[in-house]
């Protein structure tokens, strides 16, 4: 037989995974060829050595249950989660902060009378009479002042809203 085969038969013999009938015929060829139980006894001994290391190196996947619960429960994965919603709740907070809206600010509220417009315009009202269709083109004229004039209402300037904001958080 080859060597290979024997170092075969040697692992095979060592784990017990022969059956009766093979392990019989492996024992009666080694004891009529010498040199091969050689090779047999070498491959026993590398084969148990291993085996040795693998099961000190698994020896604690295989401690009871709480243990490897305890293990599993360590405090490490915990803190990084808490790390992580703390992050996402400060993140949260200060976008929050930031698109809250302002207060509407009091705008000053301009009525033009039907005269200064059609003056201003150089229409007639006089055919229209009184009631929904005058209101009507009275709304079509009048062109919102408030949102015209809005740009040339002074307040506080976009540094100066940082400040603040900056001052109260301290």
């Amino acid at each position: 037989m080859e060597r290979e085969a024997i170092e075969r038969l040697a692992m095979d013999s060592t784990a017990g995974q022969l059956n009766e009938d093979a392990e019989i015929l492996l024992q009666e060829y080694l004891t009529e060829h010498p040199e091969t139980k050689k090779w047999f006894l070498d491959m026993q001994k590398i084969y148990n050595k291993t085996q040795t290391t693998f099961d000190a190196k698994t020896a604690f996947i295989k401690q009871p249950t709480a243990n490897k619960l305890y293990t599993k429960l360590s405090l490490v994965p915990i803190l990084r989660w808490a790390a992580v919603i703390a992050i996402a709740v400060t993140l949260g907070a200060a976008a929050g902060r930031w698109s809250k809206p302002e207060a509407p600010q009091k705008q000053q509220q301009i009525t033009a009378s039907s005269d200064m417009i059609t003056k201003s315009q150089g229409i007639r009202l006089d055919d229209i009479s009184e009631g929904f269709w005058r209101d009507k083109v009275m709304a079509m004229l009048n062109s919102s002042p408030a949102k015209i004039h809005r740009d040339y209402i002074s307040g506080p300037s976009l540094w100066e809203k940082y400040n603040k904001y900056k001052g109260e958080q301290l």
